[in-house]
C-alpha cells in the first residue's frame, strides 16, 4: 500500500521532533546553564512557583512525565506513520494523538496562564513562557492533524472493508 504524501510529511516531522527533542535534552543536560537557558523547563518552574497549586519539585515530576508521555507517543506515532500498513498501528496512533491531544491542549492552556497572568513583558519568565507556549501549540497541532490524517486514511479502509462484505454477501 503506498503511503499517501500527508503520511510520509508527518512520519519525517514526528522523527525530527523526536531527535531534537532528544538532542535538546542531551545538550541541557550535559552543558551546564547559562547555555540554553531558554528551554531549561526547571528554571521556569523555579521562577512560577509562587503562581502554582503546589511546590515546583511536584511540579517538575509532572512536566517530566508529560516530557516521557509524549516522546513516547511521537515514537508510536512516526513508527506507525512509517509503517503504515499496518492497521493495528494506525489505530495505535489515532489513539495517542487523541489522548495527547488532551494533554498538550492543557500544556498549552498552562504557558498561556504563565505568559498572561504570571510574568511581565520582557523578562527570562515571560520569554520562556513564549517559547514553551509556541513549542506546545506547534506540537498541539502536529497532534490534531497526525489524528485527522490516521482518522481520514482509516474511515476509508472501513469503507473498502464495508464495500467488500457488501459484494461477498449481496
Amino acid at each position: 500500500m503506498q503511503r499517501p504524501l500527508s503520511v510520509q510529511i508527518l512520519a519525517w516531522v514526528y522523527l525530527l521532533v523526536f531527535v531534537a527533542v532528544v538532542f535538546v535534552i542531551f545538550l541541557v543536560h550535559t552543558i551546564p546553564s547559562p547555555f540554553l537557558d531558554i528551554v531549561r523547563l526547571p528554571t521556569f518552574l523555579r521562577l512560577a512557583n509562587p503562581f502554582l497549586a503546589d511546590s515546583w519539585p511536584t511540579s517538575l515530576h509532572i512536566y517530566q512525565a508529560i516530557l516521557v508521555f509524549y516522546l513516547f507517543v511521537t515514537l508510536v506515532d512516526s513508527a506507525s506513520l512509517f509503517v503504515f500498513s499496518s492497521n493495528f498501528l494506525r489505530e495505535v496512533s489515532a489513539i495517542s494523538s487523541y489522548v495527547s491531544f488532551f494533554v498538550i491542549g492543557a500544556v498549552v492552556v498552562f504557558f498561556l496562564y504563565s505568559l498572561l497572568f504570571i510574568g511581565p513583558a520582557g523578562t527570562t519568565f515571560s520569554q520562556q513562557a513564549a517559547f514553551f507556549l509556541g513549542v506546545s501549540f506547534f506540537l498541539f497541532a502536529l497532534d490534531l492533524l497526525t489524528f485527522v490524517v490516521d482518522e481520514e486514511q482509516l474511515g476509508k479502509l472501513r469503507l473498502r472493508l464495508r464495500r467488500l462484505t457488501l459484494k461477498k454477501n449481496g
